[in-house]
């Protein structure tokens, strides 16, 4: 089972030395394992330049919310322009989707974890080269990307193959 709990207090931005900080966010998570009942607690602050939300009738306040771990929360305080607790807990949420679609596909099928490059242009490289290789995969069909790499190491032609006739959709910029 998982429970979250999220505090929001307002900071002004010179007292933490960061120009644009509105809000510090304690995000909260506790584990329990269901089977031998062992707990674990996880602790993660935030800095935004989002303002939190005010209880009604004070200039200054806290606001503080509980979520269910899907993204779903409720969170005290109102007003107009400011960020709820459980807009928070949804931001907090949404970070994890760019690290679970992008970053874990490129370690996880690109090892990029094992790169030994020490060059930092080289790195870099490496990791738009892996990133830039995900969209025609997809584009293609292929739901598993470490089953296409399988396969491209039995046949390097069927690689290039995609590759090769793959379009890219034009964007109106």
């Amino acid at each position: 089972m998982i429970e979250r709990q999220l505090a929001v207090q307002p900071v002004r931005s010179e007292s933490i030395c960061y120009p644009h900080a509105q809000s510090v966010v304690c995000a909260e998570r506790k584990v329990t394992h269901k089977k031998s009942g062992t707990e674990k607690l996880g602790v993660r602050h935030f800095i935004s330049s989002l303002e939190p939300t005010r209880p009604p009738g004070t200039g200054t306040g806290t606001g503080t919310g509980t979520g269910n771990g899907n993204g779903n929360g409720t969170g005290t305080g109102t007003g107009t322009g400011q960020a709820s607790p459980a807009l928070f807990a949804r931001l907090i949420r949404g970070h994890w989707t760019v690290e679970n679609n992008v970053h874990w596909l490129r370690d996880a099928v690109g090892f990029e974890d094992r790169c030994r490059s020490r060059d930092p242009n080289a790195a870099c490289v490496l990791a738009l080269l892996r990133t830039a290789l995900i969209a025609p995969l997809r584009a293609a069909g292929h739901l598993s990307l470490t089953r296409a790499m399988e396969d491209f190491a039995r046949n390097p032609n069927l690689a290039v193959t995609i590759l090769l006739h793959q379009r890219l959709r034009s964007s109106n910029w």
